[in-house]
This record gives structure tokens, C-alpha cells and sequence, in this order.
């Protein structure tokens, strides 16, 4: 899925895999009655403007291209279909918390597979379901675009990448890719 986010050119099926990723995810949660025709021009949105702050950057990593999706997707919260009740822990808003959790499960399910440098991620990123939690209502207090706010999502992600993928990780004195 990262080469159709965020590869160069993009592919012209991004919108289509995203809405059929989330009406997965939907389905593998219990939501079964829902409909996200209303919800597709805000994540059509999401995507140009994810893809277009990319496109400013010089080389990003592919943990940088993730953290501008999720940062994208959870500032907008395109989506409007709520998960079951009892998925939601009580200290948030609903809306934040699906739309933080459908970003990271798209970013992670992207990052599977994906290339740093000449390594490939070839193990899914995990979390611990108290890790999750905690992560996803991190993102739902994002209110704001802020450079700050994509870095630290982007060294989430990989640190999260390289507990789960060994060797992959630059060593301290390696010299930054390009």
C-alpha cells in the first residue's frame, strides 16, 4: 500500500485501496452498517494534502511519508462511521479515536514490506493493546499541523519498525541516507 500512498508516481487507485482497507477494518471490528460515500471527498483530502507536504520534503524517509499520512489523517478526521461503543476508551472524543486508529493501522499495514534502503520490513510493526490505547489517544490530541508533531510520529514509527525487523536500524555512526 506505501507505493500507492506515496510512491512516485502515485498510483491513481490510492482513494480506492484506502476506502477498501477502512471497510475491512470496519467489518473486522462489528461495524457492519455503515457507509463511507459521505466521508470519501475529506479522505480524497487527506490524501493530496499528504501527499503534496511529501512532495516538499527532500528524500523523506519512509517513516517521515507515514507520519505525514497519519498527522494528515488525524488533524482531518475524515471519517465519520463510528466504531462499536466499547471501543472507545472514556477520556476521549469518538471521532479523533477511529480516525487515529484507522491512520495507524494504514501507515502500519504500509510500512510492512516497505524498503530502508536496501533492507526490506518484512515483520509487521506490534503494540501491546496498552500501548495502543495510549498511542491512539496521543493522536487524538493533535489540533494542529506542526512540523514537531510529524517528527515524533515518524521516530514512533520507526522505532516501532526496527523492534520488529532486526538489522534494519542505521547504526550510531553511519552516515545519514540520502
Amino acid at each position: 500500500m506505501l507505493n500507492a500512498l506515496f510512491g512516485n508516481p502515485p498510483t491513481g487507485e490510492v482513494l480506492e485501496q484506502a476506502v477498501n482497507f477502512i471497510q475491512v477494518y470496519y467489518q473486522a471490528c462489528g461495524v457492519v452498517d455503515f457507509n463511507l460515500d459521505p466521508d470519501k471527498e475529506m479522505l480524497r483530502h487527506v490524501l493530496l494534502s499528504a501527499r503534496h507536504s511529501i512532495r516538499q520534503l527532500d528524500h523523506p524517509s519512509i517513516f517521515k511519508k507515514v507520519a505525514i499520512f497519519t498527522h494528515s489523517f488525524v488533524y482531518t478526521c475524515p471519517l465519520s462511521c463510528n466504531f462499536p461503543e466499547k471501543a472507545y476508551p472514556k477520556e476521549i472524543t469518538q471521532r479523533f479515536y477511529h480516525n487515529a486508529v484507522i491512520a495507524f493501522e494504514i501507515s502500519r499495514a504500509s510500512l510492512h514490506g516497505a524498503k530502508v534502503g536496501e533492507k526490506t520490513l518484512e515483520n509487521p510493526i506490534e503494540i501491546s493493546r496498552h500501548q495502543h490505547k495510549d498511542l491512539m489517544i496521543a493522536f487524538c490530541e493533535i489540533r494542529e499541523m506542526r512540523e514537531a508533531y510529524t517528527r515524533l510520529i515518524a521516530i514512533i514509527y520507526e522505532t516501532l519498525a526496527y523492534e520488529f525487523n532486526k538489522g534494519i536500524r542505521y547504526l550510531p555512526n553511519e552516515p545519514l541516507p540520502k
